[in-house]
């Protein structure tokens, strides 16, 4: 019997993998040896599928693939910054990108790769108020009516990045990693993630758990994939 092995990337819930991968075996009636591991929601699942079968094989891909589809950013080895790159890359677009918790790290990771200037106009750490409102035009009243860390103000650091005209991508983060809340008695964990283009911003909300470098790495992990979600469900 000839084994073939696979590899996916995913970014959420380890749960939701090993329940569609429980499922995968007891619904074709074989076993996938699968072995996984996550970092900061960002994992990597290697598996085997043990058959001669090529249909077997084929059914058995499709159903893991249309289970996960909602989290899987790769179906070969690939890094979260590696597979945005590459697709602002195929798309020719660029990216900007707007931090306050996340304090550079999105950008960084993106900046790794070689070639970045083609594809980055810029990342701004936009830590204090001041800095929302003078570098991205957030709202002075949207900052002391809902808040630093809200769904308004990530939707205008997006917006701020976009009205420049110098990307086709933009990306804001902003949150409270910790270890206490701030003033306004938010969790921490708490964070706003917002994506858009210069058609739509999607505004997301998390609360992530874990210490200050817990959170702040999976809110990082989390704007680079949902940057790869925008690219991929953006038309063209």
């Amino acid at each position: 019997m000839m084994d073939s092995d696979f590899t996916f990337k995913y970014f959420g819930d380890v749960e939701k993998i090993n329940a569609v991968l429980v499922g995968a075996e007891q619904k074709f009636n074989l076993r996938l040896n699968a072995n996984i591991s996550s970092s900061y929601l960002d994992t990597e699942i290697r598996f085997q599928i043990s058959t001669e079968d090529e249909k077997l094989k084929n059914d058995v891909l499709r159903y893991i693939v249309e289970n996960l589809k909602d989290g899987l950013y790769s179906e070969i080895p690939a890094t979260l910054s590696g597979r945005l790159f590459d697709l602002l890359t195929l798309r020719k677009l660029k990216i900007a990108v707007a931090e306050s918790f996340t304090g550079g790290r999105v950008i960084s990771e993106i900046i790794k790769h070689p070639g970045a200037s083609e594809v980055v106009s810029e990342g701004i750490v936009s830590y204090s108020n001041e800095s929302k409102q003078r570098r991205l035009g957030v709202e002075k009243e949207a900052l002391l009516t809902d808040g630093a860390v809200s769904s308004k103000v990530a939707y205008q650091m997006a917006a701020g990045l976009l009205s420049a005209g110098k990307c086709d991508v933009a990306v804001s983060t902003t949150g409270i990693a910790g270890p206490n809340s701030d003033y306004s008695k938010k969790p921490v964990g708490l964070c706003y993630i917002a994506v858009g283009n210069t058609t739509e911003i999607h505004v997301y909300k998390y609360i992530f758990t874990g210490d200050r470098e817990e959170i702040t790495e999976t809110a990082k992990n989390a704007a680079l994939f949902l940057a790869i979600k925008n690219i991929r469900n953006s038309r063209g």
